[in-house]
């Protein structure tokens, strides 16, 4: 039988799972690929190398990234680590605010952290961890405290206006032993701890503060409004948030309320400030303007684990998501709150994000990803699995991020750091129907630990061998990673200021050319081989493989399909543009790629061709960069025989 040619003329469906190897009767199988390993893909169709990392600075212990945006111009990059703060400028790069004053967090808070940031205010949420602000209070000073709710000056004075909550049976009474100065609380059934020292309760809607407790049954407490009485009451509530209730798992600005949703102890329920006033919880009269205190009463949800703003509100608990009923033309008022059920799909502890139109989010104890987007038609909101055909490639995910398109870059790009080190990268752009996979892997054996987007940038911490480095994925940077640019005033082989990489060996790169490599010494020095050319201006790090392995061939013919019959790839063509110097299975493009170091490396745009030989049942070949260079590939063209 003569040779047949089978053209792949981009790779907008990406890397697809070994079980979808055979849908051949699906439109992503034209346009799969059996593996795509640190490539990105364009919207046009292409693959390319994906960015190389620049290592920035080294991060002491495990961490936890967020993004601050405080306007157009000025965004920063937050580090946390284990009691510190560190916040970089995202525009220069430079760290601007280092410490530890208020930083009651370790790592183990850092899965369940959650964030919301309002222009200067930052509130740093966790269960375990008393509710923290952070605010901005010039372009390289930042303070962190304790939020603190609002106090009444007027009638009823002295009153905290914070969320309250009766935490016991209802029939439990408690009865004061006067009406004003210190009293003694006397519960009818164990209620009090040591921790509710400085907690507030309210007997019949008046205050008093915990100032001792003697037994589980009895406190001493200064009155802070005059009680109505002494005798014994069911009528009594407690502060919802405190060291013994727990505290807020997350909050939102909406609607110029601040919204908390979960706490410890109430993990359903959901707190929405006053209008204007983000520390005023006080119910009042139910006016338009009060608050809002309500609860989610879901049998299969057990905790609220995140807000997010979209077109509306949307709480995100463990056995599904919820809308926070609201409209353009009318404000939010607790008359009109409903909450209705949107998605039978909970969420992760994983921190959903805006994306490509809709909320990114990983399904709770599962590795899918789903889109959640609102349908106009149906008036509601539904969860799409974004990597149905790629599950391998999302494993135990730590962290995501995501940026979007941004000029001359048109996809919107989703990152997932996974449990092994690797990266799942998701290429989305629903206007032009792409949804692809890939997956990228650092070289020289760093593992992601922690990513994070700020504005247009990805920010990673890689873990190498323990030694943890802040890297910036950046689409200019040499095609190595934790890569460290350097200049000499004069051509030079050896190069010095590599002490984050002695010991390790590293390739070096200049203006298009790689340039050799060798291992850093000692004092951080780097001396390339005698045969290396000598430059003015290197970047040096490490190496990694680019993989591009196309889907099985399936010819039909008179006498059915091909498959399972022995197959010959004969010769395969890979189209690429603006690429570097590469070669594949020996075969050079035909162009001048001449060797001058002081000029910019030529790139090559066109055709390269090279014969295979061997059969197999699928007529594949694996294409494979294993130096540092970038390449752009457009198609595929496979000339096969079908033989046996």
């Amino acid at each position: 039988m003569a040779g047949q040619r089978i053209t792949q003329s981009s790779f907008l469906g990406g890397e697809l799972t070994p079980l979808a190897h055979m849908r051949r009767d699906k439109p992503f199988f034209e346009h799969g690929s059996a593996r795509l390993r640190n490539m990105t893909i364009r919207v046009q169709g292409a693959c390319e190398t994906r960015p190389g990392t620049i290592y920035k600075d080294t991060i002491e212990g495990p961490s936890l990234e967020f993004d601050w945006v405080f306007n157009p111009d000025q965004s920063y990059l937050v580090v946390l680590t284990a009691g510190r703060l560190c916040v970089y400028n995202n525009e220069t790069l430079a760290k601007v605010f280092d410490t530890t004053s208020g930083c009651t967090w370790n790592a183990t808070h850092f899965e369940r952290m959650t964030f919301t940031q309002q222009l200067d205010t930052l509130i740093a949420c966790h269960p375990d961890l008393q509710t923290l602000k952070i605010v901005r209070t010039s372009a390289t000073t930042f303070t962190i405290g304790n939020i603190v709710f609002d106090s009444n000056t007027t009638s009823p004075a002295n009153r905290i206006l914070q969320p309250h909550y009766k935490f016991a049976l209802a029939a439990v009474t408690l009865a004061a032993s006067a009406t004003s100065g210190s009293v003694t609380l006397t519960a009818s059934a164990p209620l009090f701890v040591a921790g509710h020292v400085g907690v507030r309760f309210r007997l019949v809607a008046k205050e008093v503060e915990i100032t001792a407790v003697t037994d589980s049954t009895h406190a001493t407490a200064l009155v802070k409004e005059t009680l109505t009485g002494t005798g014994a009451t069911a009528d009594w509530s407690e502060q919802v948030f405190s060291s013994v209730r727990g505290w807020p798992h997350t909050a939102q600005f909406f609607g110029s309320r601040l919204v908390f949703g979960g706490s410890k102890e109430r993990p359903l329920g959901l707190w929405m400030s006053q209008i204007g006033k983000y520390w005023n919880y006080d119910l009042g009269s139910s006016q338009d303007n009060e608050a809002i205190w309500e609860e989610i009463g879901q049998a299969d949800v057990s905790e609220i684990r995140h807000l997010v703003l979209d077109r509306h509100l949307l709480v995100f608990c463990d056995g599904a998501v919820f809308q926070v009923s609201n409209s353009e033309t009318t404000a939010l008022t607790p008359k009109n709150f409903k909450i209705p059920p949107q998605a039978t799909i909970g969420a992760s502890y994983l921190r959903p994000r805006n994306f490509d139109g809709g909320v990114i989010y990983t399904q709770n104890e599962s590795n899918l990803v789903r889109i959640l987007r609102y349908n106009d038609v149906d008036q509601k909101y539904n969860a799409e699995t974004a990597n149905m055909l790629a599950p391998h490639l999302v494993t135990s995910p730590k962290r995501m991020a995501r940026t979007f398109a941004v000029a001359p870059r048109q996809e919107n790009i989703s990152l997932w750091a996974n449990a092994d080190g690797t990266v799942g990268a998701y290429h989305a752009n629903t206007e032009n129907q792409v949804s692809a996979w890939t997956l990228w892997k650092l070289g020289g054996g760093l593992l992601c630990e922690s990513i994070c987007a700020v504005r247009e940038k990805f920010w990673c911490v890689a873990n190498l061998d323990g030694k943890r480095m802040l890297l910036l994925f950046d689409w200019d940077a040499p095609p190595l990673d934790a890569s460290v640019p350097m200049t000499s005033s004069t051509p030079t082989l050896e190069w010095s200021g590599m002490t984050q990489h002695v010991g390790y060996a590293v390739d070096g790169w200049s203006i298009g050319y790689s340039i050799g490599s060798a291992v850093v010494g000692e004092t951080g020095i780097v001396r390339l081989p005698d045969t290396s050319p000598a430059t003015t201006t290197a970047s040096f790090g490490f190496p990694f493989v680019q993989e591009v392995t196309p889907l099985p061939v399936n010819l039909p013919s008179n006498s059915g399909s091909s498959h399972g019959r022995v197959m010959g790839l004969i010769r395969y063509y890979v189209d690429v543009v603006s690429s570097g110097e590469f070669s594949i299975d020996g075969a050079l493009p035909e162009a001048d790629m001449s060797f001058d170091i002081t000029q910019p490396a030529p790139e090559f745009s066109g055709i390269v061709g090279a014969f295979h030989l061997g059969y197999d049942d699928g007529a594949q070949f694996d294409l494979v960069i294993d130096k540092p260079q970038r390449i752009t590939l457009r198609g595929i063209t496979r000339e096969v025989r079908v033989g046996g």
